[in-house]
């Protein structure tokens, strides 16, 4: 992946949520803009889980652009009707 594409999708308004696939099978879920910060040669990703951590220096992840294969769009939640009163 080259470090263009991921800026794009991390500047599109209205910000849309999307996940991170790696080489690995490994998936990190991107909800705000903000966890994630692409650098030169790497991204820092601050999983949605990060309060978990004892701190955010022990939740960040550095990945590889060369280990990311795709970004895909996540899926929307499905709208909750009995929330609407329409049950």
């Amino acid at each position: 992946m080259r470090p263009l594409d991921l800026k794009r999708r991390l500047q599109l308004r209205p910000f849309k949520p999307f996940r991170i696939i790696l080489s690995d099978g490994v998936l990190y879920d991107i909800r705000h803009p903000d966890q994630v910060a692409p650098m030169f040669t790497t991204v820092d990703v601050l999983p949605h889980d990060w309060d978990k951590a004892l701190a955010i220096e022990d939740a960040v992840v550095t990945l590889s652009y060369f280990h990311i294969v795709r970004l895909e769009p996540l899926p929307r939640p499905a709208p909750n009707l009995e929330a609407n009163g329409n049950a």
